[in-house]
């Protein structure tokens, strides 16, 4: 073998690590390719009712509006009970109707 022929040769080495620079090319290529067809395969993300959902957001105010109301009464009328009760143990402690 002359010097010109032998530059041309590649030595196992160079075979070696240019065959593996290949593989590992053909790996990230083929991994892409799967990760960008799995995105064109993806079924598109549900889309939401705008309108429904403003509809369904009116109502629950309007409940929310109408228990805050109930309770609000509620506790009203459990205010009158309460200082009912008050009195009443007062008059039946008044009276010596309370064991005690």
């Amino acid at each position: 073998m002359n010097d010109e022929m032998r530059s041309r040769d590649m030595s196992g080495f160079e075979g070696y690590t240019l065959g593996r620079l290949s593989a590992q090319n053909q790996q990230i290529l083929g991994d892409a390719a799967e990760a960008f067809g799995r995105r064109l395969l993806r079924p598109p993300a549900a889309t939401a009712d705008v309108n429904a959902l403003i509809a369904e957001n009116e109502m629950l105010r309007r409940k929310l509006a109408a228990t805050q109301a109930d309770l609000s009464e509620l506790e009203g009328i459990y205010n009158r009970l309460k200082a009912w009760g008050t009195e009443a143990s007062k008059v039946l402690d008044h009276y010596g109707l309370i064991a005690k």
